[in-house]
């Protein structure tokens, strides 16, 4: 089933020009933790590797921690297998006495533990009580760090196959001074820049601790994650995918291969839904994420939605438009907009 429409609303925005190449949509996952994550190891993940991770998302069988074999119905198209910065590798090198790791005093202390009790109980708490202050780093060597890094590194460098899967670098950044966390997704465009973005509950604010985030970091079972990301990309590689995330043409769902094209202009007309969404859309608008400026007076914006069901999920119940806006009385409310039922 799919839903192609038009739709004005009158809501004002501050339109940049904009033209684009033609996009291609191509789906994956930003937040994957392998073993290398102290959380995933500490967790029940004892074994999987970022190998496993890539090799699960190209559509390759994996064994997984049950024992079962699983593969994916439909490869995804990118991957990033984000684990945690701090104490990154840490576990697996404990395992493995790694002697870059046994050579710095965490090394021989946790060694020791280990060799005493014959289980990481001891050393994950520890480890729990040491992310939350500000020079954890220095538990670790400068050689230690710079190697994991580069593990991480040639991880995502042997699954990279541009035009037909990315490995994309990047880790998570978690931030547990004092017990507050603040996550942030660092993804690099090829080793060079970086982009980063997750979820407001998680921001460094007074009301942290109070809102439906604080205090999870033991519940973290309950908020796995179970959703794909979009990218409306002119290519299938780190560049292209990465400028499509910071100009924000990209989208979520909770795992439907949704196709969902959203453009906005102040100069739409209705016989446009009848057109080539992308191709009216990219000449006369913008695409999600992008800006309205310039708005004529007395104007407003003007959207074209399109939206295709997954092959191989349910049909589309509907679309809608969620407006979020600053009332007169300073108030930031929402507006649902009933856009097309199919009922």
């Amino acid at each position: 089933m799919s839903m192609r429409l038009f739709l004005c609303l009158s809501v004002i925005f501050s339109a940049e020009v904009y033209s684009a190449p033609p996009t291609n949509l191509y789906w994956g996952d930003l937040h994957v933790h392998s073993n290398r994550s102290p959380d995933s190891f500490a967790f029940g993940n004892p074994r999987l590797t970022p190998d496993n991770a890539y090799r699960f998302a190209k559509g390759e069988t994996v064994i997984a921690n049950s024992g079962e074999k699983v593969t994916l119905r439909k490869p995804l198209d990118f991957l990033l297998a984000a684990d945690h910065a701090e104490f990154v590798g840490v576990f697996p090198k404990l395992i493995e006495r790694d002697p870059v790791f046994a050579a710095t005093g965490l090394g021989k202390r946790w060694i020791k533990a280990m060799d005493e009790s014959a289980n990481l109980r001891s050393v994950v708490g520890e480890w729990a009580q040491l992310i939350a202050k500000p020079d954890y780093e220095q538990e670790l060597s400068a050689e230690f760090r710079a190697d994991v890094w580069k593990e991480n590194i040639a991880f995502a460098d042997r699954h990279n196959d541009p035009g037909k899967f990315t490995a994309i670098i990047g880790y998570e950044w978690t931030a547990m001074i004092n017990g507050n966390n603040l996550h942030r997704v660092i993804v690099y465009r090829d080793n060079v820049d970086n982009f980063y973005g997750k979820f407001l509950d998680s921001e460094m604010i007074p009301e942290r601790m109070t809102n439906k985030m604080g205090g999870s970091l033991w519940y973290n079972w309950k908020l796995a994650a179970s959703g794909y990301i979009g990218i409306w990309a002119e290519e299938n590689n780190r560049t292209s995918l990465f400028d499509a995330m910071q100009r924000k043409e990209v989208y979520a769902t909770t795992g439907p291969r949704i196709a969902l094209r959203f453009f906005g202009s102040w100069h739409f007309k209705k016989r446009d839904s009848k057109k080539d969404i992308a191709t009216v859309g990219y000449k006369k608008g913008v695409p999600m994420g992008s800006r309205l400026t310039e708005a004529p007076k007395n104007g407003a914006p003007r959207f074209l939605i399109s939206a295709y069901k997954d092959p191989d999920g349910a049909n589309l119940d509907r679309v809608q438009v969620i407006k979020g806006y600053l009332a007169e009385d300073g108030e930031l409310k929402e507006r649902v907009d009933e856009v097309v039922f199919a009922g």
